[in-house]
């Protein structure tokens, strides 16, 4: 890879970082005992969305290394179901 895609794929690291600083958050919060229904439920709803932006960024990374043939290609063929 070149400078400027390892660079792309530091500062997605570094979002991640940031999400999972985020994510620690919402989850300290949801241990509180001191919390309503409403308030749990605010700090799953909150992890939820983190969980999903961090997908984002991981999703992210893979998509660069893939482009620059740093990983093979999405295997696309259909796995037959063994029973």
């Amino acid at each position: 890879m070149d400078r400027d895609q390892i660079e792309l794929v530091r500062r997605l690291f570094v979002a991640a970082t940031i999400i999972l600083e985020d994510a620690h958050e919402f989850a300290i919060a949801g241990q509180s005992h001191k919390r309503r229904a409403e308030g749990y439920a605010a700090c799953a709803g909150r992890l939820r969305n983190t969980a999903r932006d961090l997908s984002a960024v991981a999703d992210s990374v893979v998509a660069v290394l893939r482009q620059n043939r740093e990983l093979p290609p999405r295997n696309t063929k259909k796995r037959r179901r063994t029973k």
